[in-house]
């Protein structure tokens, strides 16, 4: 994998050099954030300060008020190149960074990118990006509901290598992957070979858009390497007050090495909602996540991860900079896969209450 880093760094530098000549025209420009949400849940059988699933990393602590995700960051856009660094802590980040150094695990993002061309529509980046799999982020603001459906939750949220952009009009966008692997800032050892990746989005008009995100990679060593191919599909349609996101994941991966045998896991879900007025909204989701062979999803109790769940939350934005939020959740398992104090169940009932807040300042 050492060999594949340097020559995903040679390669930036070779493009680096391309630019000089064709980013004359691009104004400086700052951009400062800041966020944070704190959150509360309460789940009568779950054991007070645990998590409430292995396989959850939002909102994953019971009855204690926590912060799941803070942050700070800066963008920058010169004439020559944008910079995008940001910073977190959080419950979100001991959970979802578990398997990084932890010099690396408060870096939500840290890339560098240079325009390919006068009109900035093609960049080509370096670094730790936020995820392009999947309509659901952990920022509340950018989600209509607020909890992470399963199906975010067991895809990948951040990314780590190169990244090759380009903006056909206002209704196509593609980006292509060169990747150390799935949600992996320090590449696997003993893995010589990048993960690959791509994303196409469709714009069909100013109310709906369809996407399509493809990985395909590995998460072991060569001596032990199973391929894995993973699919994400959504379409979002949002208009008069009303909302509506149809999701779908489908992934395979090798039973073994060099075998023809994979095996399988898939999810659909369903968000819509109405936003009542400038303060209140209502979203609704339903869903299911089957992964019987336990390929990403993996319970404490050891046994597979096949649930289905409904969720219904309201929201409530006194100005544009705050977000409260309250939500009821049912999840229920084929097989005992959440914690209690000494065992394991088949359902948890979860209410979550979340206060989020963010600011940007443009220098």
């Amino acid at each position: 994998m050492r060999c594949s880093i340097i020559g995903l760094l040679q390669l930036f530098i070779v493009f680096s050099a391309l630019s000089q000549s064709i980013v004359d025209s691009i104004p400086k420009k700052w951009l400062l954030t800041g966020y944070v949400e704190t959150y509360f849940v309460s789940s009568k059988k779950t054991e007070a300060g645990g998590p409430l699933a292995a396989f959850l990393y939002n909102h994953n602590r019971n009855q204690r008020l926590k912060i799941n995700q803070a942050l700070l960051g800066a963008d920058y856009t010169g004439q020559q190149f944008r910079f995008q660094l940001a910073l977190q802590t959080g419950t979100y980040v001991q959970d979802n960074y578990s398997d990084e150094p932890a010099v690396l695990r408060p870096l939500l993002k840290c890339f560098a990118g240079i325009p390919l061309n006068k009109t900035k529509s093609s960049w080509l980046d370096a670094g730790i990006f936020p995820s392009y799999i999947g309509f659901e982020s952990t920022q509340s603001f950018d989600n209509k509901t607020l909890t992470r459906s399963i199906l975010a939750e067991n895809s990948p949220y951040y990314m780590t290598g190169l990244r090759l952009s380009h903006t056909a009009g206002k209704k196509l966008s593609m980006a292509w992957y060169l990747l150390t692997g799935w949600q992996r800032i320090s590449p696997i050892k003993g893995n010589s070979l990048p993960s690959l990746g791509w994303q196409w989005t469709y714009r069909a008009s100013d109310f709906s858009a369809v996407n399509w995100s493809f990985f395909a990679g590995s998460a072991q060593p060569d001596i032990d390497r199973k391929w894995r191919f993973f699919n994400n599909f959504y379409w979002q349609y949002e208009r008069n007050k009303w909302f509506l996101t149809a999701g779908l994941d489908l992934g395979a991966e090798q039973q073994f090495k060099s075998s023809r045998d994979y095996y399988f896991w898939w999810s659909p879900v369903i968000i819509g909602g109405y936003q009542w007025n400038s303060h209140w909204r209502t979203a609704l989701r339903i869903e299911k996540y089957s992964d019987p062979n336990e390929v990403i999803a993996r319970a404490s109790s050891g046994m597979p991860v096949v649930t289905s769940g409904i969720s219904l939350n309201v929201d409530y934005m006194p100005i544009s900079e705050l977000l409260c939020r309250a939500e009821w959740k049912n999840l229920q398992g084929k097989h005992p896969i959440f914690p209690t104090s000494n065992s394991s169940i088949n359902q948890i009932n979860p209410i979550t209450v979340a206060v989020a807040w963010r600011w940007n300042k443009k220098l």
